[in-house]
């Protein structure tokens, strides 16, 4: 109707526009959209509308698809008037409804309509309701009651009675606030030990049959029912061999001293009071053992603070001897392969500063007073030697020019050695002193100078930087130092009662120093000849031969001679 009524005015305002003198020209049967016509020659086909083209360069008719159109005028009337379907292009007036009702489906399936909820018909209301008493909501038949978000079941009730999610349920709390959830018994139950409840974990085994994988439990572990006064506990249960099995239990005892129990109040590792709090953390111990690690992986103790890790035992009684062992007495019998029973294996790299690194630090103080006259022991080697094929006490494979095996700072300390000792090498020693051969560099032994005792002892040996002294008893008595050398003389043949003098070097040898003389037999088989020898100068010594017989000429065989300088 009112796309005609546009035709019409249209028309008209061109016949008007061509009277008036105007420049629109009619050329027969189409008037062009620039001279204010629709540029359309004919009619459309019934039901077309007409509308502006994809290039908006003329009119055009079009057929709408979707069925027939409704006139609407007559319908929506007022605000809020909805236009409902009534059958084939018709439609009737739906007139709004009043507060709060809802639009459903009427009675008879044949239309729409608005309805005002009743309240007690149990509809939940986005919201909230009013009732002026408790809503149930739920099923009254054997099925559960589940609720979802997302398409997606999030919470369920069983018919049962067991609650189930799978996902977090509670509130978006902000950051360092606690969100608190409470799980209540019913009232009507018995409060006495044993009462409290659980929170069960259920999954599906391989024969698709539902098994409790785990349970949380809050109870009381001792309850006065009169008093209301006792002991809760929380204890974590898991399965296996199809039933549940107490891996865990943590508990006040008497209302004061927190417990742990692992392993159950019947298993092996059962611990009784060995956590207790402390100001600075916790004490692990107790009236009985602690156990830790078990027949496979490793334990480990770490700090990755500036304090110490700390392992001590504080009983301090008159009669304690109570101390930190490691080892359980386990005889070891493997066959192959190395045990590194205790192992320090950290190390030590700075690359500046004067930091001291200590593998293992044995100090305090010793103070034995008032006729105290124990022994301690810093370290105690007393193994059971029953059979040793090659037993090492301290073994130090520490190799390096600026390294000390042992390196003994304290002046007073002595030293007893009662095993024989070999120096210098790993052979098995055969005296109690036994010290390896020297080589080019090193000397097998050597004394530094120093001060001779004013009193000698006996058996004490010394030397001053001059002498050496042994002294066999308490007068000092002097080591001879003794030079040699040898060499192959030959004197010829002396006139008889003449004498005939060669050399030989003896270095360090000084004039008036004792020398000893000695001549080979060959070269004395005359009687009447002999032999002497002097220092004659520094490094020098000469041997002469003496030719006694006044008759005759004597040539002494050639042979060697050996001379020893007396320092």
């Amino acid at each position: 109707m009112r796309l005609f009524s546009t035709f019409i005015a249209m028309l008209f305002a061109v016949l008007i526009h061509a009277q008036s003198g105007g420049v629109g020209v009619w050329i027969g049967t189409i008037i062009p959209v620039a001279n204010g016509g629709t540029g359309l020659e004919a009619l459309g086909t019934a039901n077309q509308q007409l509308r502006v083209n994809a290039g908006a360069t003329a009119l055009e008719y079009v057929t709408v698809s979707g069925g027939g159109s409704v006139a609407t005028d007559a319908i929506w009337d007022a605000v809020g008037d909805l236009a409902v379907g009534s059958g084939a292009d018709a439609a009737v007036r739906l007139p709004r409804g009043t507060a709060l009702q809802q639009i459903r489906v009427n009675a008879g399936g044949t239309n729409i309509e608005y309805f005002t909820p009743s309240a007690g018909s149990g509809d939940i209301t986005n919201g909230g309701n009013t009732t002026g008493a408790t809503v149930v909501i739920g099923t009254n038949d054997a099925f559960g009651l589940n609720l979802e978000t997302n398409n997606v079941v999030k919470l369920g009730i069983s018919s049962t009675g067991v609650l189930s999610s799978n996902t977090f349920i509670g509130a978006t709390n902000a950051i360092n606030t606690i969100q608190t959830y409470t799980m209540e018994r019913a009232a009507s139950d018995a409060q006495n030990t044993g009462f409290g409840g659980a929170v069960n974990w259920v999954g599906k085994d391989d024969f698709n049959a539902v098994r409790t994988l785990a349970s949380q439990k809050v109870a009381w572990q001792t309850m006065d029912a009169s008093g209301g006064d006792g002991d809760a506990y929380v204890s974590f249960e898991i399965s296996g061999n199809l039933s549940l099995t107490e891996g865990g239990r943590f508990s006040i005892v008497s209302g004061a001293v927190p417990q742990l129990q692992i392993g159950g109040t019947s298993g092996a590792s059962y611990q009784t009071n060995s956590i207790t709090p402390v100001a600075a953390g916790f004490a692990l111990g107790g009236s009985n053992p602690v156990t830790v690690g078990s027949s496979s992986g490793s334990v480990t103790l770490s700090n990755n603070s500036t304090n110490n890790i700390a392992i001590h035992n504080t009983v301090n009684a008159a009669t304690s001897t109570a101390g930190i062992v490691i080892g359980n007495a386990t005889s070891f019998t493997q066959t192959s392969g190395t045990r590194n029973y205790v192992n320090y294996n950290s190390s030590f790299a700075p690359t500046s500063g004067t930091a001291i690194h200590n593998k293992i630090s044995l100090t305090g103080t010793l103070n034995q007073t008032g006729g105290a006259n124990g022994i301690v022991r810093g370290i105690n080697l007393a193994h059971t030697m029953t059979a040793v094929a090659d037993y090492r006490a301290i073994e130090i494979a520490d190799n390096h020019a600026n390294a000390k095996g042992f390196y003994q700072t304290g002046a007073l300390t002595t030293n007893n050695l009662v095993g024989r000792t070999t120096f210098g090498a790993t052979t098995a020693p055969t005296a109690l002193i036994q010290v390896a051969a020297g080589s080019t560099t090193v000397a097998p032994i050597r004394l530094t100078s120093g001060t001779n005792l004013t009193t000698p002892q006996s058996g004490s040996i010394e030397f001053d930087g001059t002498e050496f002294y042994a002294n066999p008893s308490t007068t000092r008595t002097t080591m001879a130092r003794v030079l040699k050398a040898s060499s192959t003389l030959d004197f010829g043949a002396t006139a008889a009662g003449a004498s005939t003098d060669l050399t030989l070097t003896v270095t360090g040898a000084t004039a008036g120093d004792p020398v000893i003389l000695g001549v080979d037999g060959s070269s004395t088989a005359n009687t009447n000849g002999s032999f002497s020898a002097w220092v004659s100068a520094t490094n020098t010594v000469t041997i002469r031969f003496s030719n006694n017989d006044l008759v005759s000429a004597i040539n002494p065989s050639s042979a060697t001679f050996r001379v020893s300088v007396i320092k």
